[in-house]
């Protein structure tokens, strides 16, 4: 068996739905450079089937190191696979979650599993001392949220909510013309995120819908929303929500909300004439309609615009007003990843902060992650919806 080299990062699979196999995948099929290695060392479901095929499925595809895509000749594929023995290349199944979180060889652990058990999931993984990497909605409210990052901090162990819009490199572009005040003083903010979910999800069963997974279109599609919108204001030291007003569609028959619209309206503090400027931003989610995904950020001196499909961001238009006219710049950003849908960045910032010994993001943090909570919070409340074990507190 080969030694466990400094800078390798074992993972554990929590659940074993869509989401966990497009983030597996991406974790074994993508080259994180010479100096990150990554090992998938077990996957837990609570049935135990499910975890077999899940592991059975990507043990196969460990040992599959030369499948490139026909287009391109890039470099190998996760190189350090070849040096593994065949039972480091192994991944475990689990269908018990204690059996799971004590096993010493993973180093942290990919919660997948539905909205509402993410607190629960996440609290026993950072009492048995792993680092954790959440999928969004982070939890269901940010009373769980709060717990889990002061948890966290007091064990010293990792901890973010899996966002993975902010780590596309267009994202990380557009943000840095924001805070070089390239647009100038930020006065609106606009995006919208929808879908027709029974054409992806008919039964009313799925967790999309169910109230008993902490189902709706605020925590699933409303999060990319109100994080972009989060991700700006926060960026330009603007932290403060003076009001919001919203706008709830609920399902009879599930108890859960189809769409959603909300006006925030921010408080931000201007040096220059000595008082508070709005900043006002819009957002609308949906489960029963197809919406642009456009996210447009406004300001004094232009504006930027990110193309269809601002969750996974590859281009961005810079439009400026000059004294000769209109100008504008689109910004591309060709994906160079092989396999998981953009997960790549994601996983690649996770590498470098492991490699560093950080156990908070600065491109996620935990004050962010609290924030877009605590403003879906305010929305829920003021339509009396709430999730069935929040009537417990």
């Amino acid at each position: 068996m080969s030694t466990s080299p400094k800078n390798l990062l074992r993972f554990g699979i929590f659940s074993t739905g869509d989401i966990a196999y497009t983030f597996t995948e991406s974790l074994l099929k993508n080259n994180y450079g010479e100096e990150h290695q990554i090992q998938v060392v077990a996957v837990v479901s609570r049935e135990l089937e499910k975890a077999q095929q899940f592991a059975n499925h990507f043990s196969s595809k460990v040992t599959t190191t030369t499948e490139t895509n026909s287009l391109q000749s890039p470099s190998p594929i996760n190189p350090h696979l070849d040096d593994m023995s065949s039972e480091e290349r192994s991944i475990k199944a689990y269908h018990n979650y204690e059996q799971f979180f004590n096993d010493d060889s993973i180093d942290i652990v990919y919660i997948a599993s539905p909205h509402y058990f993410h607190y629960e999931h996440c609290k026993m993984a950072l009492e048995h001392g792993k680092n954790v990497l959440c999928e969004k909605a982070f939890t269901i409210n940010a009373k769980e949220a709060a717990e889990l990052i002061e948890l966290a901090r007091k064990k010293n162990l990792f901890l973010m909510e899996a966002m993975w819009t902010r780590f596309f490199p267009a994202n990380r572009q557009m943000m840095q013309l924001i805070k070089n005040g390239e647009i100038g003083q930020i006065t609106h903010i606009n995006v919208s995120l929808g879908f027709v979910g029974t054409k992806r999800q008919p039964s009313k069963d799925h967790r999309l819908y169910k109230l008993e997974s902490g189902g709706g279109s605020l925590l699933d599609c409303g999060v990319y929303c109100i994080s972009a919108i989060i991700q700006v204001v926060n960026g330009i030291g603007c932290e403060k929500v003076s009001k919001i007003q919203s706008l709830m569609n609920m399902d009879s028959q599930t108890g859960t909300d189809t769409q959603c619209s909300a006006l925030i309206e921010f408080e931000r503090f201007d040096s220059h004439t000595n008082s508070s400027q709005p900043i006002y931003a819009t957002f609308h989610c949906s489960f029963v309609n197809e919406f642009s995904r456009i996210l447009e950020i406004c300001g004094t001196e232009g504006i930027i615009q990110v193309h269809n499909s601002f969750h996974r961001p590859t281009s961005f238009t810079l439009i400026k007003q000059g004294t000769s006219g209109i100008t504008t710049k689109t910004y591309e950003f060709p994906k160079d990843y092989q396999e998981g849908s953009g997960f790549f960045y994601e996983i690649q910032h996770i590498l470098e902060l492991w490699k560093e010994h950080q156990i908070e993001s600065p491109l996620m943090p935990h004050h962010e992650t609290l924030a877009v909570m605590q403003v879906m919070d305010t929305i829920r409340q003021a339509h009396q919806f709430y999730y069935p074990k929040e009537h417990n507190h």
